[in-house]
């Protein structure tokens, strides 16, 4: 049982969507809220593009951010999730993609030269690297699976 029959009797269904799984919106605002920082300053030029690449998204796109990171597409109805953490990538240029750690909640962000190539890499990365579960397959698996 996930909640008493008397509670969910005189939810209508959107406040009870809202209570289990919480806010389909994810507000950019809320998502700088709970950043933290790891090896990288907040004022650094990644981080200011990296903000203003995350503002120009649609609400569809943060959760998809969200979900890249995390797991989660959505915030939790109380939010006990652990801050999302911005970190210094490796590789740091144009042609590297982020690259998420969802375990620590951590993205790990190159140093990109703008916030137009911000944007298109943060949209790829987070629209088709979904495989989080792959690092456990043979590499030599992945180009002729169909063979």
């Amino acid at each position: 049982e996930v909640a008493p029959s008397t509670v969910v009797g005189a939810l209508c269904w959107k406040e009870l969507e809202l209570r289990v799984c919480g806010s389909a919106s994810v507000p950019a605002a809320r998502l700088k809220q709970f950043t933290t920082y790891s090896n990288i300053n907040p004022d650094a030029k990644r981080c200011k593009l990296f903000w203003q690449a995350v503002e120009s998204f649609t609400d569809e796109d943060r959760s998809h951010l969200l979900k890249f990171c995390t797991g989660r597409s959505r915030f939790p109805a109380r939010l006990v999730l652990s801050p999302f953490n911005l970190d210094n990538a490796k590789e740091s240029h144009d042609n590297h993609l982020p690259v998420a750690h969802t375990c620590f909640f951590r993205l790990d962000v190159p140093n990109y030269s703008s916030v137009k190539i911000m944007r298109a890499k943060l949209l790829y990365a987070i629209y088709n690297c979904q495989a989080i579960d792959t690092d456990t397959r043979n590499p030599t698996q992945w180009e002729s699976d169909d063979e």
